[in-house]
């Protein structure tokens, strides 16, 4: 088989040794070769070869990590083939490949974890909740959740059933929930960005902190103040066409008055 070509980039990161080395390359680059390529010559370096067990590999998935060991394996069996009376220490190496800490990076914490368990003060029969055990935890959580926040009827929950329950029932407010934590699981640190984003929501304008999304809010609700008074205005106008002056009056008095306040209460941005 002919020996594969290296870019003079993949070359330098192949070669490169005794330093911290970051690599940044496209999907389809060939990054999971020049680390394999990387590996096997840092294994079968004449001078100062590493033992396989001796180095650490992680990647993201467990289909990527058995793909890597396996490229290992054949390019280990394939320097054994080329000078078969010479290789023992790659014979050894092959051997020790199984045991090898070559996986993803959360199986790597989980080794660290059960090995120095006493270190992370956990228990040491601990085992890792599956999806099936996570949704009933998660569900018992939100009962509980919602249970305790009913027993202490504040009025703020209240308030916040109103604005977000659909119906009778919790179930659109249990999906709510449910998808804000998600989405804050997902985040490196999620409760940092919850408070910038409420923060994000300050509706004092006399704050240091400019809120564009508050600004955008209050010109929406600007425009939606100034729409609702011109029609009442209008209202007054057709019905003092039609002879219903006296009604006309009150539509005035009232409903217009009323627009009116709003629109001053959103120019001041007393949002209350």
């Amino acid at each position: 088989m002919a020996e594969m070509k290296w870019t003079k980039e993949q070359q330098q990161v192949i070669d490169a040794r005794g330093r911290n080395l970051l690599v940044s390359a496209a999907a389809g680059s060939g990054k999971t070769a020049v680390l394999v390529e990387r590996i096997v010559r840092m294994v079968t370096d004449p001078d100062h070869p590493v033992d396989i067990d001796r180095l650490l590999v992680m990647t993201f998935t467990n289909a990527a990590a058995a793909e890597m060991k396996e490229k290992i394996r054949k390019a280990l069996i394939g320097e054994i083939e080329k000078d078969p009376e010479h290789s023992a220490q790659l014979r050894a190496q092959l051997s020790l490949l199984p045991q090898a800490n070559i996986s993803t990076f959360h199986a790597f914490a989980l080794d660290v974890i059960r090995r120095f368990f006493y270190q992370a003060e956990v228990e040491p029969g601990f085992s890792i909740c599956d999806e099936a055990q996570r949704t009933i935890l998660k569900e018992e959580s939100l009962d509980i959740l919602l249970e305790n926040c009913f027993a202490e009827e504040s009025e703020e929950f209240y308030e916040f059933l109103n604005w977000y329950s659909g119906d009778r029932n919790q179930n659109r407010i249990r999906e709510m929930i449910d998808s804000a934590y998600s989405v804050l699981q997902s985040l490196p640190y999620p409760w940092k960005w919850l408070d910038e984003k409420v923060g994000m929501l300050k509706m004092d304008p006399s704050q240091a902190e400019h809120s564009q999304l508050m600004e955008y809010i209050w010109g929406y609700i600007d425009e939606s103040l100034e729409e609702a008074g011109g029609f009442w205005q209008r209202a007054c106008e057709i019905l003092a066409e039609a002879g219903l002056d006296r009604m006309a009056e009150k539509v005035e008095a009232e409903e217009v008055s009323y627009a009116d306040a709003l629109c001053a209460a959103a120019e001041e941005r007393q949002f209350e």
